[in-house]
């Protein structure tokens, strides 16, 4: 997690737009299964059963809540910041 965070900052901050658009269009299709990759295994690493069996599926009920919480946050902060409220909308 460490990594990713620097990682972030390296191509956010310090690197140049050309650059970033030389690796975009070299990693563009390998990124998109890695996305999906990810969210495939944090969903086959989570265990419904275990979670529903312990303390009468109270941790099971915490989890979807917080999970939809996460949802409904990120969609929001998506659209404030992609839908040209906070910023303006980029071109392509």
């Amino acid at each position: 997690m460490v990594g990713f965070v620097i990682a972030s900052i390296v191509f956010s901050f310090f690197m140049s737009d050309a650059a970033a658009k030389a690796v975009t269009g070299v990693t563009g299709g390998i990124r998109a299964w890695w996305f999906t990759l990810a969210f495939i295994c944090i969903g086959l690493d989570t265990k419904f059963s275990e979670l529903i069996a312990m303390g009468g599926g109270r941790p099971a009920a915490a989890f979807l809540i917080a999970q939809g919480f996460n949802i409904i946050w990120t969609l929001i902060l998506a659209y404030l910041i992609f839908g040209g409220v906070l910023f303006p909308i980029p071109t392509f």
